[in-house]
């Protein structure tokens, strides 16, 4: 509990689910490794390990392994920001948190900012746990879709579009609708989903509707298109789950169970052969 690091958000949201706060998110607005410099590179800097120290190195490798982290495996982190860019002068380098930065105050970059870089451009957006609007930057839009405010959907905002595209990594992938005058396509991994609608139930006291659109036994990641050619629809979020655990749980039991049976069973016959 005392110590302040990356995985301490985890500790944090226990603290809150056990106060009745798991509904909230918790927002990350300054995180980072300080690569601050040993005395022989700098010689004088304030409270030089307050922050903790790393290398150039390690601070560029550690990033993308936290935001992809968040990601996979902290469905209730929010916004998660970088602290911080640059500084507009080195007036302050004699700060240990001056050393936070991007890159230098000539916009000469420092290491992780290509670290930062090559993860933001060379991933592919996918959608892991939790409950996700359906404007998420990793859902794409058709061009003419429209977000508004309605105080029935989710989260209080609703999209209508003629196209969603989205890729998802989960057991459980679900979607809600808003509205019933027009259901879309489906479509996963390029393959048309027949009848995928006859799984959809209503939600009480709204214009909603949710429906599974794909489950499996392990995590597996697949890309959804919905569409309605010329039409728009509704859609209000998208939720993902990852029970693979719970799913394979049984099996092995089962087996492990299975197996011990049999070892008694072996064990027994070799007793009594030998014990007549």
């Amino acid at each position: 509990p005392t110590t302040v690091n990356y995985a301490r958000h985890v500790y944090i949201r226990d603290i809150m689910v056990a106060n009745g706060d798991e509904h909230k998110p918790i927002w990350i607005s300054e995180a980072g490794w300080n690569p601050v410099p040993e005395p022989s590179e700098v010689a004088e800097v304030d409270a030089r390990y307050n922050f903790g120290q790393v290398s150039d190195e390690q601070a560029a490798r550690y990033a993308p392994i936290a935001y992809q982290r968040a990601q996979e495996d902290w469905p209730w982190i929010g916004p998660m920001f970088y602290w911080f860019f640059r500084l507009p002068d080195e007036s302050r380098s004699n700060e240990s948190m001056y050393y936070f930065r991007f890159a230098d105050p000539d916009f000469t970059p420092r290491p992780i900012y290509a670290s930062m870089r090559n993860y933001i451009t060379t991933q592919t957006p996918t959608l892991y746990a939790g409950v996700h609007q359906a404007e998420d930057w990793a859902v794409t839009l058709s061009d003419d879709a429209v977000v508004s405010d309605d105080d029935d959907a989710q989260f209080g905002r609703v999209v209508r579009t003629n196209e969603v595209i989205f890729s998802a990594r989960g057991t459980d992938v679900t979607i809600n609708l808003f509205g019933a005058d027009v259901f879309p396509i489906l479509e996963i991994d390029g393959n048309p989903v027949e009848l995928w609608m006859l799984n959809m139930r209503s939600i009480p006291d709204s214009f909603g509707y949710t429906a599974p659109i794909y489950q499996s036994n392990t995590a597996e990641t697949h890309t959804y298109r919905l569409f309605a050619d010329d039409r728009q629809f509704s859609i209000d979020s998208i939720t993902v789950i990852d029970r693979t655990f719970e799913n394979l749980f049984g099996l092995v039991a089962g087996a492990v169970i299975g197996i011990g049976g049999l070892v008694i069973v072996v064990v027994a016959a070799l007793w009594r052969r030998r014990h007549p």
